[in-house]
């Protein structure tokens, strides 16, 4: 066979196995699909306008992250807030994503580099279980690997380098509007035009998309707040206050080293259960394939692909606070998935097809496991949700006024149309009181009001996997049961004549 017929046999069978890896993608995000569990981020991206519009910007470091308001805003305007219609962002994104780290290992290493970087991402539990959730990170991951991906073409080809550098540019931005982490992709994209070019007018290109993007943000938040709004700024201010979900954040260099060991634990040796669960063996198995670059050959792109991740990586691991939240290194995952699938194809290509079946075959199991850990721990707080949504829906949205002391009630509340005590100044009195218990909150619960005695709702859902989080003798940090309770008046009814 020559050599012509050899890589359009392998361009075939690039193009015919990705269907796979794509459908199997779909598949498991569909699998372990939760409409209901939304966290607060969510629901002030999903209340963003009428933050906006009302002038209640509680929690302003989310409400204005436009790359994820913006599309979610127009996914609801063209859905009629259809709740399942709003994940199309993150579902698209994600799929996205394991796209480009197929095409791009295809691109440097060849059918069985593509299929180990795509087949990674497609069944690496982060990915699968943040895939169709509305949080920033998979749209981050997305737009990041998009800039990636640009600046790679343009190093390679001579015609349009200066667009392509202008487009790498452009998604660097568009990352950042969905977080400010993503600037950090912005160093090795710089260097790496300096490397490969060594023209300023490239660097100029990629940084005048990302400035464009700055830019049109700026103007969109003053005309959205009335004020000039600088993300970054009020981004730093809030990272170096005490900030922390789950510690106090201490600013001493104790503090400093036992957050990296702690996150370094959390990678490698199992500190921290969730992040090794939904990371399935990657910086494992990252650390192994650079052991193998002593000895293989590499083109030298591999290289600036790990210093994409490693910067990144680097910087959650020296910058960012102790937060029980693995997705802190979601947005480093694909780098990783195509260095490993770059340093790994040529034994693939050598096994017989019964190993890699089997290998295959435990990596499912692995990944499945790592998912359904996800799944189990919030399926009770989604439960809930779901049933309190529910009964909101049969309120009446023009005098039903909801309270409770926790603010996550009041912006679900808001998010299902009706007024609460906190966002809406010109509400009247209380007419429903309404509560969460996580197994958690149980020692800090509020003391239900007897003033409502009259109750709507009270229902509790226990986690799916109860059983297997004792046998692991391991309590997640949501618990593994969920309680939610509705009050009304006794005057008041859910149908609206007696209110």
């Amino acid at each position: 066979m020559s050599s012509e017929q050899g890589h359009i046999s392998s361009m075939h069978t690039a193009g015919h196995q990705v269907w796979y890896v794509l459908g199997l993608a779909l598949f498991l995000r569909l699998l372990f699909f939760q409409p209901f569990y939304l966290p607060p981020d969510a629901l002030d991206y999903l209340n963003a306008w009428d933050a906006f519009a009302e002038g209640q910007l509680r929690g302003l470091i989310r409400f204005v992250r436009l790359g994820m308001m913006l599309p979610l805003g127009f996914l609801r305007w063209i859905s009629g807030d259809s709740h399942f219609i709003n994940y199309l962002y993150p579902l698209a994104a994600s799929l996205g994503t394991v796209w480009l780290s197929y095409r791009m290992a295809w691109r440097w290493g060849g059918a069985s580099a593509a299929l180990l970087a795509g087949g990674l991402m497609a069944i690496v539990p982060m990915e699968v279980v943040y895939g169709a959730v509305l949080l920033p990170d998979v749209p981050l991951t997305f737009f990041a690997l998009l800039a990636c991906y640009f600046s790679f073409r343009a190093a390679e080809q001579e015609l349009g380098r200066n667009w392509l550098f202008f487009l790498a540019g452009l998604f660097i931005g568009l990352a950042y509007t969905c977080k400010v982490t993503a600037l950090f992709f912005a160093p090795p994209a710089i260097v790496q035009v300096f490397f490969f070019q060594r023209k300023v007018r490239h660097a100029l290109f990629l940084v005048a998309g990302g400035v464009l993007v700055l830019c049109l943000e700026i103007f969109g938040l003053w005309a959205l707040l009335g004020e000039w709004h600088l993300r970054i700024a009020d981004t730093l201010g809030y990272a170096l206050g005490d900030k922390g979900n789950y510690v106090k954040v201490d600013q001493t260099w104790g503090w400093w080293l036992g957050q990296i060991r702690f996150k370094l634990g959390a990678l490698f040796w199992g500190a921290h259960l969730p992040t090794t669960a939904l990371l399935m063996a990657m910086p494992h198995l990252a650390v192994v394939a650079l052991w193998r670059a002593r000895k293989v050959a590499l083109p030298p792109i591999a290289w600036w692909v790990l210093a994409w991740g490693g910067v990144y990586t680097s910087q959650q691991l020296l910058l960012s606070t102790i937060e029980q939240e693995p997705r802190l290194f979601q947005a480093a995952l694909p780098y990783f998935a195509i260095l490993i699938g770059l340093l790994f194809a040529d034994s693939w290509s050598r096994w017989s097809a019964g190993l890699r079946w089997g290998i295959g075959a435990l990596s499912m199991v692995v990944a499945l496991c790592g998912a359904l850990s996800f799944w189990g721990t919030h399926a009770p707080s989604a439960a809930v949700v779901r049933a309190l949504l529910q009964e909101f829906g049969e309120l009446d949205s023009r005098r039903a006024v909801v309270d409770s002391p926790a603010d996550y009630i009041q912006r679900l509340s808001h998010y299902a149309g009706l007024q609460n005590t906190q966002w809406d100044s010109e509400a009247g009195p209380a007419t429903h009181w309404a509560f969460i218990y996580n197994r958690y909150t149980a020692k800090t619960a509020p003391v239900e009001p007897l003033a409502f005695s009259e109750l709507h709702l009270d229902e509790g859902f226990a986690s799916p996997t109860r059983k297997i989080f004792k046998l692991c003798e391991y309590l997640p940090g949501v618990g593994d049961s969920s309680r939610v309770v509705l009050y009304g008046l006794a005057t008041a009814t859910g149908g609206g004549e007696g209110l």
